[in-house]
């Protein structure tokens, strides 16, 4: 009896293992990290301002004014984005990089230089399932930025992701210099 035991604890053990894998493994638009389901409702607001999802949002969107830093420098790997003003104490860096050598294509790393003294990294599991981002902006849309709220408080990483038919936005939210979560919802085409 108490092999029949272990043999059941140990299936259900692999299945549980397998499923959280699986979930894991996933890629692009989660539920739960929709915009829809962001608490905050000026972050809300803001990233709604911007992203494909919340122009097409339901309900009408205030005039929201956002910093935008400016690209600097943008290639099939990474994106670079300063601000240019050298006296300022809101001076900020954010590269973003991928793996060149990966298929498909997947986020590295994401820098920011806050004030432009420290290196800050967010966190491997924020960019964690995101693959194939778009740096460079096409004619039609912009597919990479970063923005910044009139505070200074909070900063927006975007980037869109996907390959063929299948895209999605990716929103990185930054609160007072330190990762607070991210936004991810699919593009309908």
């Amino acid at each position: 009896m108490k092999r029949w035991y272990s043999c059941l604890y140990k299936a259900i053990f692999c299945i549980v293992g397998i499923l959280f894998i699986s979930n894991c493994m996933g890629q692009g638009a989660s539920e739960n990290e929709s915009l829809t389901n962001l608490s905050n409702e000026l972050m809300k607001r803001e990233i709604a301002s911007f992203t494909i999802k919340g122009k097409k949002e339901p309900r009408p969107v205030s005039k929201i004014k956002l910093k935008i830093l400016p690209l600097c420098q943008c290639s099939d790997s990474s994106a670079l984005f300063e601000n240019d003003n050298l006296f300022s104490n809101n001076k900020m860096i954010v590269s973003i990089k991928s793996d060149k050598n990966s298929s498909p294509k997947k986020i590295k790393e994401i820098r920011f230089v806050p004030h432009g003294k420290v290196n800050r990294f967010l966190i491997d599991s924020a960019f964690s399932g995101i693959y194939n981002p778009i740096f460079c902006p096409t004619e039609k849309i912009n597919t990479c930025r970063v923005l910044q709220s009139k505070d200074w408080h909070r900063m927006y990483v975007y980037v869109l992701c996907g390959k063929d038919n299948y895209e999605y936005e990716v929103t990185w939210i930054i609160k007072d210099n330190k990762y607070y979560g991210r936004v991810v919802d699919e593009v309908e085409n």
